[in-house]
């Protein structure tokens, strides 16, 4: 029996065969009966915008297989049908800290993630325009939204597959898969080490937009989920790209690109925050801010006039119980404590290797706890400034915990352009992207409007959540955080005359309380 098993080598893999027990065959392939690798030939393609990019359900991003003949399809192709490719191959990462003590990492080598043995969980697509398909609306007309997400099952128990999903872009490419299947733990990995899963399942939708700016975008969404029975710790989540800027049929293009780390930004008007305090009104002018450092990998030759590529961040999931700073409150210090993930998601971080390189020379990682220690961002990087192929790895966290059935979830993005000038510009489009267009859907009563500073139904003056703490915590806070009218206000200053005083409210579960728990207006 043969099966693609992962190389180092840019967009490679080996054949791994068992030869002389028919025993040992029977085994393997009664392992793998019905479990359907969707990483062949004329596969599912994210193809609505100017790029191409191969999705599979197997924590693999583009197109693994290429020079070994399972699949022609483009990798990530732009522009598409040009032959450009900007990835050899990308996989998903997760890291963890078992209940042993051992630092795990699922996804690298390839094929640890897989789907399960039913032949139908296979990459699920759709376009705008389908049936089914219109967000925030009730297409099915059962008085629900969105109910039925597009994943090949009956979610809502009508009888009817995928018909009330709601789509965010132009189109949709889902796929599910777990690191604890039999074939990925019984499989012989090129390093020698054996996948110990840690009984994690992955949901994973990608999207591309055909908007101008917006089709230069491969997005993509994670959901990863403890499906075992131990609570895993210091969890770390990243996707590990194998970044290229060759043409397909250069079968060294990918050893002579560069690297270099590029800022981009853009700042979105929000509009005016008007907050009253008694007869005074105090005012903020609200910005969104879409910036960051990327790397950007193009080639080393100029003159060829290749395409530029880059991974950039999005967003992850995050604890309100990190805001809890004001210790006078009762209980706030243990809730803060109790946090599970980061308070705002801005742990990302990025790691850049030369895979030509020996492991801990700037070469990636190749064993568990050396790739864990890749996440945290503690493993030696290559040095910049020469030509090599080129590897980014872009990671969060840590999550303090994530105990069984709970998950967590991040979204990234790969943004191409036609060169390394030029790529800036459209690195700020998944951020535009990711932040949406703004409704009020909980919409201001006029009894609200007059309200003072501490009227916070449906998300006003500030308060950004209805905050409800998990079982087994409770704690005292001020929901509407009178500092923010010294350190968030310009020009106008509070007097001793109208600072609004401190309250509190308890907060428990099975209620919620419109909280400024960020202390922004």
């Amino acid at each position: 029996m043969c099966e693609p098993s992962p190389s180092y080598r840019s967009g490679g893999v080996r054949r791994l065969c068992f030869a002389g027990s028919a025993v040992l065959a029977i085994a393997f392939a009664a392992t793998l009966a019905r479990a359907t690798l969707d990483i062949n030939d004329r596969g599912p393609l994210l193809d609505a915008g100017a790029l191409s990019m191969r999705v599979t359900n197997a924590g693999i991003l583009g197109n693994a297989f290429f020079d070994r003949g399972l699949s022609f399809d483009p990798s990530l192709e732009f522009p598409r049908g040009s032959g450009h490719e900007l990835l050899g191959h990308a996989e998903l990462w997760v890291g963890a800290v078992a209940e042993d003590g051992a630092r795990r990492v699922s996804g690298g080598p390839m094929l640890e993630w897989r789907p399960t043995l039913n032949p139908n969980d296979l990459v699920r697509g759709a376009r705008a325009g389908q049936v089914g398909s219109l967000w925030h609306f009730d297409d099915d007309g059962d008085s629900k939204i969105d109910e039925d997400p597009l994943d090949g099952r009956d979610n809502d128990g009508d009888g009817r597959i995928d018909e009330d999903y709601g789509m965010l872009s132009d189109q949709e490419l889902v796929a599910d898969y777990r690191d604890d299947e039999p074939a990925a733990v019984n499989f012989t990995y090129a390093n020698g080490e054996a996948h110990v899963p840690m009984h994690l399942s992955v949901h994973q939708e990608a999207f591309a937009w055909a908007l101008p700016g917006y089709d230069h975008v491969a997005g993509y969404q994670f959901t990863i989920r403890n499906e075992g029975n131990q609570t895993l710790r210091d969890v770390r989540l990243g996707v590990y790209a194998d970044l290229d800027s060759r043409d397909r049929a250069d079968a060294g293009g990918h050893l002579d690109d560069r690297v270099d780390f590029e800022p981009y930004s853009l700042i979105v008007p929000e509009g005016v925050s008007n907050i009253r305090v008694g007869s005074t009104t105090f005012t903020k002018a609200c910005f969104t801010r879409i910036e960051g450092v990327t790397p950007v990998v193009s080639d080393g030759n100029p003159a060829k006039s290749l395409p530029a590529v880059a991974i950039v961040p999005l967003s992850h999931t995050t604890d309100p119980l990190g805001y809890l700073v004001n210790y006078a409150f009762p209980g706030a210090r243990e809730a803060q404590a109790s946090a599970r993930a980061p308070r705002r998601d801005t742990t990302f971080r990025y790691s850049v290797f030369a895979q030509g390189q020996p492991p801990g020379q700037g070469g990636p990682p190749i064993l568990d706890s050396d790739r864990y220690l890749a996440l945290v961002g503690e493993y030696p990087q290559a040095a910049l400034g020469s030509q090599h192929d080129w590897a980014v790895l872009l990671s969060c966290g840590p999550f303090a915990r994530l105990e069984p059935r709970q998950s967590v979830d991040f979204a990234v993005a790969f943004v191409v352009a036609p060169s390394r000038d030029s790529l800036p510009a459209y690195a700020v489009f998944p951020g535009l992207a990711w932040r949406g267009t703004r409704y009020n859907f909980q919409p201001d009563l006029p009894s609200q409007r007059p309200g003072g500073f501490s009227v916070g139904e449906t998300g006003i003056n500030g308060h950004e959540i209805c905050y409800e703490p998990p079982p087994g915590v409770l704690f005292t806070y001020d929901p509407h955080c009178p500092p923010k009218f010294y350190t968030d206000y310009l020009p106008q200053a509070p007097t001793e005359g109208n600072f609004p005083f401190t309250s509190e409210s308890t907060y428990v579960a099975g209620k919620c309380i419109w909280s400024d728990f960020d202390c922004d207006a």
